[in-house]
């Protein structure tokens, strides 16, 4: 079936509604009322009655509805058609002595409003009540088939958009996201050899080329100096690393979002000793290569912050270890652990 065959075929539809389905009591998707005039305007009340009177013979379910100011009309009306639960609410005030008749139409679904006028002057052939009535129905029908036509061809629309275009504009404001990020925090460093855990400032910059896939360069130094002892003496060990390294996030569409890391760099060890007599203490540094790979969880705070939990496996090669009269006491880096805690900005 052709699109022009699709939306012939919908029209017809809403026609079926208006002139068959309306005479539905119920009035499921569409309530029409009236709007009852004040006792005092009795030429308004007359037509008003008619109109009524012409809808229920054509089998029209119709309600009353108080009169209300012109400014309030609209919104009156929609009350209305949402208590009822109806999508589409249609109303008649009959205004100027039974010589004009207003209506109003209002879409619940999407938040339409229209309002047109029939004036006994200009549009009808005599201003007899019967007459009036008459041509009231014959607006109101005219009005309401053209009112849910346009709200048809409008949703027509929107189902006939490619849903590329919705998949486009989330890629745009992605695009429109900077790349470039800067991170900073705490983390803590330590072995199962020997070496106690030291705190450090962790700094990373990432560069992200998609939302998936990212680059970073990662950090870690001037920490604590966790101490080494043993019958010959006493080692202070401080510690740093410096990776490059890529990352895996996943879930970017939710609250926490997990990620892997994988990166290979340098490990630095700087070992200053206190010996007991009569041997004495000696100062040293190393440094090895060293890679890490990690698990981690990210949460954002708004569109340019996020705050970062990660723990990384660290292993050195060869290792390192500090010695006491030659003989290894403590080792680092068979493995070491880093456990980081960070907040990163978008730049």
């Amino acid at each position: 079936m052709t699109c022009s065959s699709v939306r012939a075929a919908l029209v017809a539809l809403v026609m079926a509604a208006v002139f068959g389905v309306a005479r539905s009591a119920r009035a499921e998707s569409t309530l029409v009322v009236i709007a009852r005039p004040a006792a005092d305007r009795v030429s308004d009340a007359e037509v008003a009655n008619r109109v009524r009177g012409e809808l229920l013979a054509d089998g029209v379910s119709v309600q009353w509805l108080d009169a209300t100011p012109d400014r309030d009309r609209a919104a009156t009306l929609a009350r209305a058609g949402h208590a009822a639960g109806a999508a589409v609410a249609a109303g008649l005030w009959v205004v100027e002595d039974g010589k004009s008749v207003e209506l109003v139409l209002v879409d619940e679904i999407t938040g339409r409003t229209r309002v047109r006028r029939l004036d006994a002057e200009s549009n009808l052939a005599g201003p007899a009540p019967e007459v009036i009535a008459r041509r009231s129905v014959d607006f109101l029908r005219a009005g309401l088939l053209d009112f849910l036509v346009e709200s048809l061809r409008s949703a027509v629309s929107e189902a006939g958009r490619p849903p590329s275009v919705a998949r486009k504009t989330e890629a745009t404001e992605e695009d429109k996201r900077s790349r470039w990020a800067v991170e900073a925090g705490v983390g803590t460093l330590g072995s199962f050899d020997g070496v106690g855990p030291a705190a450090m400032p962790v700094a990373r910059v990432r560069f992200a080329p998609n939302s998936t896939w990212q680059l970073r360069l990662t950090a870690a130094w001037l920490g604590t100096q966790p101490l080494v002892q043993a019958s010959a003496g006493t080692a202070s060990v401080a510690q740093g690393l410096a990776f490059m390294e890529g990352t895996a996030h996943f879930w970017s569409n939710r609250v926490l979002r997990p990620f892997v890391s994988l990166g290979a760099g340098t490990y630095y060890v700087g070992v200053v000793g206190s010996g007991v007599a009569p041997d004495r203490g000696e100062r040293s540094s190393a440094f090895a290569f060293a890679f890490d790979a990690g698990l981690g969880v990210a949460s954002p705070l708004g569109s340019h912050f996020e705050v970062l939990l990660e723990a990384q496996a660290v292993v050195a090669d060869p290792g390192l270890a500090v010695r006491f009269v030659g003989v290894d006491t403590a080792r680092v880096g068979r493995p070491s652990v880093l456990g980081t805690l960070t907040l990163a900005g978008w730049i």
